[in-house]
């Protein structure tokens, strides 16, 4: 488990999170909690060097998840609403640079933009199989030519660097499609609340894609699994 999906179980609806925190075994460390991607982007980054594997980034400490969250009617101590909040802040910032990101993308997906509704959803299809390959990844970091990032020779879909944007580039191929083209500077709390549900899905995809599996019931996670990870499992009943 993502901290990412436990911050999201911490926050959901208390009916929801009863049932969620139910499944789990009333046992030390029911679960692996791994952190985000970010260190291993900052190792390849200052290393020009793959990263090691999730797993290598676990939560050691020992644990037990509090039988209270099995709950519905039990509410979180100050303490942990504090940090909730707090994380909720990061969240904010965190849609910021996504919003960020999505629109710096617009250029490479023009024809989802204009058109009729026919030729886009073709051209939608078009640039996920494209960005499925892995010499259109190699090329997009050549353009992008940000002496920041590991040179393009050395990278491949094996390095935490390659999935996370080629994940992005995926949800914000998506989310270009849905508002043909830019983002506006003005949103809607609905519309915020959808890229803050979009910017936790594309954390956790490519926590998947990197980790070698998947579960969901989302028929577009299930497409690009297909696409980007054909060999590997995925559980989607």
């Amino acid at each position: 488990m993502t901290d990412a999906l436990f911050y999201e179980l911490l926050t959901t609806d208390p009916i929801t999170r009863a049932r969620c925190f139910s499944k789990f075994p009333e046992v030390n460390n029911p679960v692996r909690i791994i952190g985000h991607i970010g260190p291993m982007l900052l190792h390849e980054q200052r290393t020009n060097t793959k990263a090691l594997s999730f797993l290598s980034y676990e939560v050691a400490e020992k644990f037990r998840f509090n039988p209270q969250l099995r709950n519905a009617e039990y509410q979180l101590p100050l303490e942990a609403r504090r940090n909730t909040d707090e994380q909720t802040s990061h969240i904010f910032d965190g849609v910021e640079r996504y919003i960020q990101r999505i629109n710096n993308a617009v250029s490479f997906f023009p024809l989802v933009a204009q058109g009729s509704d026919e030729a886009r959803k073709k051209a939608l299809k078009d640039y996920e199989d494209d960005l499925a390959k892995p010499e259109t990844i190699i090329e997009f970091f050549r353009v992008l030519d940000d002496s920041n990032l590991p040179p393009p020779t050395l990278l491949s879909d094996e390095w935490a660097t390659f999935r996370f944007y080629q994940v992005n580039l995926l949800f914000a191929l998506h989310t270009l499609y849905r508002h043909r083209g830019e983002m506006p500077s003005s949103l809607s709390n609905r519309e915020r609340t959808r890229l803050e549900h979009d910017e936790h899905d594309a954390s956790l995809f490519v926590t998947a894609v990197m980790a070698g599996g998947l579960a969901t019931k989302e028929s577009k996670l299930i497409r690009w699994w297909h696409l980007l990870c054909p060999n590997k499992p995925i559980y989607d009943n």
